[in-house]
């Protein structure tokens, strides 16, 4: 949230007098700071080296509403079944997309993915997708938000499109990929970050 507002203002260094100006949400300060220095480090964490951000100024990030959470679980379930050989029959009929066998173990974030960890073990209602490629998403302990590759959700969109393609049983599941797809690739070509927000917090 903080670092997603903080690119959108142009803002990319750790510099005091860049949060000092940012007097919307001057009083996050010290927290933001701490949300940044912990996205930053466990990037470099698992690529090896220091992320690389264009200056100050040069671009800006995006925040996006997909939809609302369960729109984004929908798509997860496909995702889900996909991991394990086959999409589910249909489109969801129970209320609670929890009762899902196959889904539940990654809402509860109690096994992690092979083919679709950027999708499967992400938020699902908000968190940042950044333009660097990295392994697995990771969540911040104190902010309880999780950052994703924008590299790594792209390929594995494409995949899920792919596998469905012709189908005409997944069409609020496809019309989130539509979405998405294209933002994480704007992401990657501009060196933006995407913040994603459920449409209640999303505010003009």
């Amino acid at each position: 949230m903080i670092y997603g507002r903080l690119r959108r203002l142009g803002f990319s260094s750790l510099n005091r007098d860049d949060f000092e100006s940012f007097t919307r949400f001057r009083e996050e300060r010290e927290s933001a700071d701490t949300e940044l220095l912990a996205i930053l480090a466990e990037i470099e964490k698992q690529i090896g080296e220091a992320p690389q951000f264009p200056p100050q100024g040069e671009v800006s990030a995006e925040t996006h509403a997909l939809g609302s959470a369960t729109d984004i679980i929908d798509l997860k379930r496909v995702a889900a079944h996909l991991e394990s050989g086959a999409p589910p029959d249909g489109p969801r009929t129970v209320s609670d997309p929890s009762a899902d066998p196959v889904l539940a173990p990654y809402l509860l974030r109690n096994t992690q993915a092979q083919k679709f960890p950027h999708l499967l073990e992400h938020a699902e209602s908000s968190g940042y997708f950044v333009p660097l490629p990295f392994t697995r998403p990771f969540w911040l302990a104190e902010t309880s938000r999780s950052v994703g590759s924008a590299v790594g959700l792209i390929a594995e969109l494409e995949e899920i499109r792919a596998q469905l393609s012709g189908s005409a049983d997944f069409p609020r599941e496809l019309a989130v990929l539509e979405k998405l797809l294209p933002l994480c690739e704007q992401a990657f070509a501009l060196s933006l970050t995407v913040e994603l927000l459920p449409e209640s917090e999303l505010k003009d």
